[in-house]
């Protein structure tokens, strides 16, 4: 078990959210949503939002990050941050810290999503009989700089109709040129605090 108040936070390359549950079953809050870029480093995105109104300090952390995790330290993908767990534990005199990939929660989720609420969860194609794996998509900050920056679109490979937006493959085929995005698979593994 977690010890309580856990800060929540989702660090992505374009914005942070944060919010603190403060104990088990309860409704998280305050949430606040902040750039990233306005933030030297995570801890002082942390620190920020700790020292806003109405905030409790934490005694734990669970940190989601848009990025590879592999340990306690790892770089931010889109933004130029370095995230060391022990460093964010120690400055904000935490008990216990977790550091996983942006993806994780979003697949835990799904354990908890009601299929019949339509805010909840979209069907995407038809009705399968039975449960079978779930995935969760993402096109995440490295996709809209691709699209703001335009000068990488349309994508390697491709090339343009005059007049529309729409890139066309190369090959002269029908299909629409596929675009990369992070993606992870909802197993019984996943897990929450």
């Amino acid at each position: 078990m977690w010890p309580h108040p856990v800060l929540l936070a989702d660090i992505g390359g374009t914005y942070l959210r944060f919010a603190v549950l403060p104990a088990p079953g309860a409704c998280p809050g305050p949430i606040r949503k902040m750039p990233t870029a306005g933030f030297p480093g995570p801890i002082a995105a942390l620190q920020a939002y700790l020292d806003g109104p109405g905030t409790p300090r934490p005694r734990s952390a669970f940190l989601a990050v848009a990025g590879r995790v592999d340990g306690h330290v790892t770089r931010l993908t889109n933004a130029p941050w370095l995230i060391d767990l022990g460093d964010i534990g120690v400055a904000l005199g935490l008990e216990a810290a977790r550091l996983v990939n942006d993806y994780v929660p979003q697949a835990a989720a799904l354990h908890v999503l009601d299929e019949a609420n339509a805010a909840d969860l979209a069907r995407i194609g038809p009705v399968a009989a039975g449960r079978g794996p779930r995935l969760v998509l993402g096109p995440g900050t490295g996709l809209a700089r691709l699209w703001r920056r335009r000068a990488a679109w349309p994508p390697p490979g491709t090339r343009r109709r005059r007049g529309s937006k729409r890139p066309r493959p190369a090959t002269g085929s029908r299909r629409r040129p596929s675009v990369s995005s992070r993606a992870c698979w909802a197993g019984s593994q996943a897990t929450s605090p």
